[in-house]
């Protein structure tokens, strides 16, 4: 009798540690899952933030570089590429590919769902912005191939919704 006392005592134990064994479980698991939304934020965070600094960078050149500053004002004004000074040229083209690159930094990253839709959007403007202009359409279609089929799909429905009124 004393040893089935004490088997039932043992067995009584036993579930009272499979039972805080599970709390602690799942007490872990919901700590991983805080820490994963808290790195996946941060992600996001850092991910826009990224955008952020290379329309920042782009407004730095404008204001900095007296040769861009003067292509955007003349592309602006409905200057073609061939109307502006060599240096104004080379300096604005590369001005366009670090935009076309920074917006394919944003749609890479709305396509892993690091950013939504409305970031990407945001993080699109100014390359929306000049898209509308006859000149960079002209050199966006010239130089598209170079950037992956979504891409460049997503950029073309941005131009054609554009242009079409409401």
């Amino acid at each position: 009798m004393n040893l089935q006392k004490w088997a039932l005592l043992a067995e009584i134990l036993g579930g009272i540690a499979v039972v805080v064994s599970l709390i602690f479980v799942g007490y872990q698991i919901q700590q991983s899952n805080e820490q994963a939304a808290l790195n996946t934020t941060a992600l996001q965070v850092t991910a826009y933030q990224q955008l952020i600094d290379g329309i920042s960078e782009f407004n730095t050149q404008t204001i900095q570089n007296q040769e861009l500053r003067s292509a955007r004002i003349k592309v602006e004004a409905g200057a073609q590429f061939d109307e502006l000074s060599a240096e104004e040229q080379e300096i604005f083209n590369a001005f366009l590919y670090l935009a076309y690159r920074n917006g394919d930094l944003a749609y890479f990253q709305f396509q892993k769902g690091i950013i939504d839709e409305e970031r990407l959007r945001s993080g699109m403007g100014l390359l929306v912005n000049y898209l509308a202009l006859p000149t960079v359409r002209r050199h966006w279609d010239e130089r598209k191939e170079g950037f992956v089929t979504e891409y460049r799909d997503y950029i073309d429905q941005l131009i054609e919704d554009a242009e079409t009124p409401e």
